[in-house]
């Protein structure tokens, strides 16, 4: 079977002159770093444990149905026309209560762009993760 051949560091445009290694997409230098930054953005499974218990509260009940009464359960994407079923973090709580709660974070969204917008922040269906507050949108 054929292997696929060696291609430049994704770090190459910062001066990598290293190749990668078949499949890889840095060379193994900066492969360490890639593997730490993914580890220090990724929550606990305690945290996140903690965070699915959040979602169950009354309060969060209580300003979902506002976030969505508000915006007349109307998707805040533009050119959207469905429905609102969920209320969205505009940007992502990460486990912080504060911004959890917070109703100038929230946003109505139909299902499919709140679904969107989430696997495009959270790294889902092949998509890089981004940091909080590079997106905003659905």
């Amino acid at each position: 079977m054929p292997v696929a051949p060696s291609r430049p560091c994704r770090y190459a445009m910062q001066g990598c002159r290293q190749m990668a290694a078949p499949g890889n997409s840095c060379c193994p230098e900066h492969a360490a770093n890639v593997r730490r930054a993914a580890d220090q953005r990724r929550m606990s499974d305690e945290t996140v444990a903690k965070v699915r218990r959040w979602y169950r509260q009354r309060i969060w009940f209580a300003r979902r149905d506002a976030c969505l009464k508000a915006a007349l359960y109307r998707c805040a994407t533009a050119g959207c026309v469905n429905r609102a079923t969920d209320c969205d973090h505009i940007r992502p709580h990460r486990g912080d209560w504060s911004l959890f709660i917070e109703s100038s974070n929230h946003q109505a969204l139909c299902h499919s762009c709140h679904s969107r917008k989430t696997a495009r922040e959270d790294g889902g269906f092949g998509n890089r993760r981004r940091e909080a507050g590079q997106g905003v949108g659905g």
